[in-house]
């Protein structure tokens, strides 16, 4: 990362003497809020390459131009985008020119395909692989999709499954199982175009629901076999995890915000009292709620005379909220069951995300799933900035990936050497390892 000081707005340059690889820095652009982070790079810190992350300089601000993800007014999201990344760079006391930027459009699709190459000379040696991998990056997209992660899961040879170092073996033909990660290809630009607009430059993008699983699960839970379920305001994320390797992600565009309609809708209240409402009263169980316990809620148009006021029982919030989680819930259960029935009972689940926090969340959710659950926050920080909290889960799983940026598969030293020269892949096992 170059680091130089300048006026955001007009881009003036003020020369600053920093060393660029000494931070990283991370962009979180969401429906309901942007958030950047700025952390001192524990790769570059010979004697922190295996502590926790330290974060310098922290800005969030108020998600403007962003429905379910995707850009939908240029200017606006270039102001938040730009009043977040300042507010970071102020008290971090750098400037920053690239970020890694997270992908939340609920229009992410994941694929998994297999390319083969005859093996030469009947055992499989290096340049083997290297043509395999070159055979797999070929796959060619819709003009309209663009790869965001191309993720290996294995090898087989001569339709045997499950190998991870077939350097060495005998077989007539070497197959790469990959798993790709694509989104639609304009939202992707108009993206970069808003970035570039606040003198910024992208360095990496991650899908929403990979960062946040990142930033909340444990190794074992990776290994073991978890569902991370990122709900976010404008469309809720998810991925499968078994065997430590990402194996699915996808979203659907449901999320706090919608809630937050269902309450101003039913209730005739204005928005930004809806949203107060789901934060303080918002669970999704509504037993916890005395029935006689009354609260106070302004009208639509009620303006500035305070004179209309409804009194409602506490637990009708609740009663509102409650179908519209258990829809999310359900829409995801019903995607991962096309893949395989026995997915959400014989995998846990983590729960993240601002509507992770609405209580009951978690009873709700292994009502619907049939699995354990946990609700989660990140990990990995070690600082006096308080980042302790769901919300901020997808910032710090992209300053994680910020600063891991050679990360390979579980393989020999051989296989781990190509995939590492050439710069291309991601590992999730290997991320949690390095990062816990």
């Amino acid at each position: 990362m170059h680091l130089m000081s300048f006026n955001r707005m007009s881009g003036q340059i003020r020369d600053k003497n920093y060393n660029h690889k000494a931070i990283s820095a991370a962009l979180d652009i969401g429906t309901d809020k942007v958030v950047c982070i700025i952390a001192k790079n524990r790769n570059f810190y010979e004697s922190e390459k295996n502590s926790t992350i330290e974060i310098i300089g922290i800005g969030h601000n108020q998600s403007n131009g962003v429905k379910t993800g995707n850009i939908v007014d240029l200017n606006a999201a270039e102001d938040s985008i730009r009043i977040a990344i300042e507010a970071a760079e102020g008290m971090a006391g750098v400037t920053i020119d690239e970020l890694i930027v997270n992908v939340s459009s609920n229009n992410i699709e994941s694929a998994v395909y297999e390319v083969g190459v005859p093996i030469h000379n009947s055992q499989v040696n290096n340049n083997d692989i290297q043509r395999a991998l070159h055979a797999s990056y070929s796959q060619e997209l819709d003009d309209d999709k663009s790869k965001i992660h191309t993720i290996p899961l294995g090898f087989s040879i001569d339709g045997i499954q499950g190998i991870l170092d077939p350097i060495g073996m005998y077989g007539q033909r070497l197959n790469i199982h990959m798993h790709i990660i694509t989104t639609d290809t304009g939202p992707l630009r108009n993206l970069n175009l808003v970035v570039e607009r606040a003198h910024a430059k992208i360095s990496k993008m991650v899908v929403s629901p990979l960062a946040s699983a990142v930033a909340t699960l444990s190794l074992d839970e990776a290994n073991l076999g978890t569902i991370c379920i990122d709900m976010g305001a404008g469309c809720t994320s998810f991925c499968l995890f078994i065997d430590g390797m990402l194996k699915y992600a996808d979203a659907i565009p449901i999320g706090g915000h919608d809630v937050t309609l269902d309450i101003a809708k039913q209730l005739s209240t204005p928005i930004i009292d809806a949203e107060k409402l789901k934060v303080l009263y918002g669970g999704v169980l509504s037993h916890v709620y005395e029935t006689g316990d009354l609260i106070n809620i302004p009208l639509v148009g009620d303006g500035e005379k305070q004179n209309f006021i409804q009194k409602v029982p506490k637990p009708i919030v609740a009663d509102i909220v409650r179908p519209r989680v258990i829809e999310i819930f359900e829409l995801i259960k019903e995607r991962l069951d096309n893949i395989s029935k026995s997915l959400c009972k014989d995998n846990r689940i983590i729960l993240t995300g601002g509507m992770s926090q609405l209580t009951g969340v978690d009873e709700l959710a292994t009502q619907v799933f049939g699995g354990p659950v946990r609700r989660a926050v990140p990990r990995n920080f070690n600082n006096d900035i308080n980042i302790n909290s769901p919300i901020f889960s997808t910032a710090v799983g992209l300053l994680i990936f910020a600063q891991n940026d050679n990360i390979v598969i579980k393989k020999s030293p051989k296989v781990k050497k190509i995939f590492k020269s050439g710069g291309y892949l991601s590992d999730i096992s290997k991320w949690l390892r390095d990062s816990f």
